[in-house]
């Protein structure tokens, strides 16, 4: 059921925040993907929750946009801040810099896509453990680079003020030095952007999570 949702401040600063990005509109899928149901149980953005949340991350946000209703168990952990950007359009690298100033913290923070809701306890750990005041984390499998990414306090100071400068995320991140954290994880890789990609990974056709 719709759930009235607070921001919670990171209780420990050097704990990384996270902001899942998820405000575009879909338009290959056909449904916005945050209510793609992941299993029985969990929609993509449950699902992503849930991992962040067993890795010790409470500071969590999502980034929405004005349309889309979030549909979450609020039950098993701290409350979600949802954050809406009135303009889609603008991009993945405007979704970011809406959720990293909604966020508000001085911590590290992951930047999780909802179409890639494969992320686990794990990758999330690895990642944590290399990240410093500088530069940003991103985990690879076999020399490709996947999801999600960890930015330092540098990065994202950076972002929320040179922003408009820049026209993607991956732009901004090239000015700054990338560890790269190695994981025996290929789902690491995958996106989840049309019906045959649910299709593949799902063995199913599209189902909605209520």
């Amino acid at each position: 059921m719709p759930t009235s949702l607070t921001k919670q401040a990171n209780p420990n600063p050097k704990t990384p925040a996270v902001v899942i990005l998820a405000a575009g509109h879909s338009l290959r899928m056909g449904y916005p993907k945050a209510q793609l149901k992941f299993s029985a149980n969990y929609s993509f953005a449950e699902q992503i929750i849930a991992v962040y949340n067993s890795a010790g991350i409470s500071d969590i946000s999502i980034v929405l946009n004005t349309e889309t209703e979030f549909f979450a168990d609020q039950s098993n952990h701290p409350p979600v801040s949802i954050i809406r950007n009135p303009n889609p359009a603008l991009g993945r690298l405007y979704s970011a810099f809406l959720g990293i100033s909604g966020a508000g913290t001085g911590a590290p923070l992951f930047i999780q896509n909802i179409d890639n809701p494969f992320v686990t306890v794990h990758v999330i750990l690895e990642m944590t453990k290399m990240i410093t005041d500088s530069g940003f984390v991103s985990p690879v499998y076999e020399n490709r680079k996947g999801h999600p990414v960890l930015l330092s306090p540098e990065v994202l100071e950076f972002l929320t003020k040179n922003y408009t400068k820049y026209e993607s995320l991956r732009d901004i991140l090239g000015c700054f030095p990338c560890k790269t954290c190695q994981v025996g994880d290929p789902n690491i890789l995958i996106n989840i952007n049309t019906p045959d990609d649910y299709m593949k990974h799902f063995g199913t056709s599209i189902q909605i999570s209520k």
